[in-house]
């Protein structure tokens, strides 16, 4: 099976594993299509998950890592904070990053819904005072 992250990075301080994960079961349950860790070093947990027409898989979360794994040219490529939500999207078989940003700042995320056309909506909590992006208006 396909994995994005095959090893869990260990925080430094208490040698734990504090990451999140994604696994694909295949229809009956009886075996793993992928299974990947998601996270960096610090405190990372996925909260919702969502799953388009072509089987990406679009997971949303809160990262409390420096160094949680994201994609050149995502929206947000620094945890800003002590978390940030983070929005991934996986490969349908689970072996690499769509794409994977952080979202605002002291945030999280709670859950995450598709479209037809592949839009993440993202439902979340944060400080929203110094997260100017959650409100966007003139349009």
């Amino acid at each position: 099976p396909g994995a994005f992250q095959t090893t869990c990075v260990k925080n430094p301080s208490t040698g734990s594993c504090p990451a999140a994960f994604v696994t694909k079961l295949n229809p009956t349950g009886s075996a793993l299509l992928y299974s990947t860790y998601l996270g960096g070093n610090g405190a990372d947990s996925g909260a919702a998950i969502a799953v388009d027409s072509a089987g990406s898989a679009y997971v949303a979360g809160s990262a409390g890592s420096t160094n949680f794994p994201t994609t050149n040219g995502a929206y947000q490529r620094t945890l800003i904070g002590s978390t940030s939500a983070f929005v991934t999207k996986l490969t349908p078989d689970g072996s690499g990053l769509a794409y994977s940003t952080y979202l605002g700042s002291n945030s999280g995320s709670t859950g995450i819904a598709v479209d037809q056309v592949g839009n993440a909506f993202v439902l979340g909590f944060g400080n929203l005072a110094a997260t100017s992006w959650a409100v966007q208006v003139g349009f």
